[in-house]
C-alpha cells in the first residue's frame, strides 16, 4: 500500500514550486489536460492510487480532471498528496 512517503520528490521548496514539475503542467494544459492530471502523472500515480491517498472519492478525481470545477477546500487534499500548493490544482 502506498502512502505519502512513496509520494515520488518533493515539490516545494521555500514556497517555490519546481520549475520542471511547473514546465510540465504547462504542457499538458496546452495538450488540454487538466493541471490535476498533469500532476498526478507527474507523479507517476493512477486516479485509484491518488484518491486513496487524498481521501477523495475516485469519481470526483476523475470529474475534476475532466474539467468539473473544484473549490479551493477541495484541492487542498489532492494537492497534499501530490506535494503541491492547491492554487496549482485548477479545472
Amino acid at each position: 500500500m502506498m502512502s505519502f512517503v512513496d509520494v515520488p520528490t518533493t515539490t516545494v521548496v521555500e514556497g517555490d514550486t519546481d520549475p520542471a514539475l511547473a514546465d510540465r503542467v504547462m504542457a499538458g494544459r496546452l495538450q488540454g489536460v487538466s493541471a490535476l492530471q498533469a500532476l498526478r502523472e507527474a507523479r507517476a500515480l493512477s486516479t485509484t492510487t491518488l484518491a486513496r491517498l487524498s481521501g477523495v472519492a475516485h469519481d470526483e478525481i476523475v470529474a475534476a480532471e475532466s474539467g468539473k470545477p473544484i473549490g479551493v477546500v477541495e484541492r487542498q487534499a489532492p494537492a497534499a498528496a501530490l506535494d503541491v500548493p492547491a492554487d496549482m490544482i485548477k479545472a
